[in-house]
C-alpha cells in the first residue's frame, strides 16, 4: 500500500497490514506532518454489479 504525505507529497510503500481497518495516525519522516490514514479499502459492496453482471436482474429479461 502506498501512502502519500498531503503536505510535501513524499511517498511511502508500507505493508497493508500496518494500517488497521479503522485507520491510524501516521507521521511523514520528510516534513514531520501527521495525518490520519484511512484503513485499506474494500473492493466494493458484496453483490455489486460487475462486468458481465447486470445491476438489475429484471433488465436482463427485457
Amino acid at each position: 500500500m502506498r501512502l502519500t504525505c498531503p503536505r510535501c507529497a513524499a511517498q511511502y510503500e508500507i505493508a497493508q497490514s500496518a494500517i488497521p481497518a479503522l485507520g491510524r495516525e501516521v507521521e511523514c519522516s520528510a516534513c514531520g506532518h501527521v495525518w490520519r490514514e484511512a484503513g485499506p479499502r474494500k473492493s466494493g459492496p458484496s453483490g455489486a454489479a460487475g462486468p458481465g453482471r447486470p445491476a438489475d436482474p429484471d433488465a436482463a429479461r427485457s
